[in-house]
C-alpha cells in the first residue's frame, strides 16, 4: 500500500520510519560501506538494520513481497527470526500471517511515528 503522494513520498516516509525505529529502538541502520545483503533462491534483500530487521511504515495490509520472501527464506535457512517493525494499525496478508505464526518473523508495533 503506497502512502498518498506516490512512490517518492512513500520512500521518504519509509526512510523516516527507519530513522525513527533506529532512534527509539536502538537499531543500527544497514547503510553505506559494508552494508549487509542477503541472497538466496528467492532473490536479494538488503535489510534496513544491521540486526537483520526490516521496517514497514504501512497503514493497512502488508503483503508478502519479494523482499519479505527473501527475508523469510533467510530465517528458514539460518534458524534466525527476522524482526519486522510496523505501525500499530498494520495488518498482514494470509501468506505473511502464516510466516509470522510459523516464527519466521517477530512483529514489533512501533508507536509515536506520524
Amino acid at each position: 500500500m503506497l502512502a498518498r503522494g506516490g512512490v517518492g513520498a512513500n520512500r521518504a516516509r519509509g526512510l523516516a520510519f527507519e530513522e525513527h525505529v533506529a532512534g527509539t529502538r536502538g537499531e543500527v541502520l544497514n547503510r553505506g560501506a559494508g552494508r549487509m545483503s542477503v541472497m538466496n533462491s528467492e532473490g536479494t534483500w538488503i535489510p534496513d538494520f544491521a540486526s537483520v530487521a526490516e521496517a514497514k511504515a504501512v497503514h493497512g495490509a502488508l503483503s508478502m513481497t519479494r523482499q519479505l520472501r527473501v527475508a523469510a527464506q533467510y530465517a528458514r535457512e539460518t534458524g534466525r527470526q527476522v524482526t519486522l517493525y510496523v505501525l500499530p494499525d498494520t495488518t498482514f496478508s494470509g501468506r505473511l500471517e502464516i510466516a509470522i505464526a510459523g516464527g519466521l518473523f517477530r512483529v514489533v508495533r512501533v508507536v509515536g511515528f506520524e
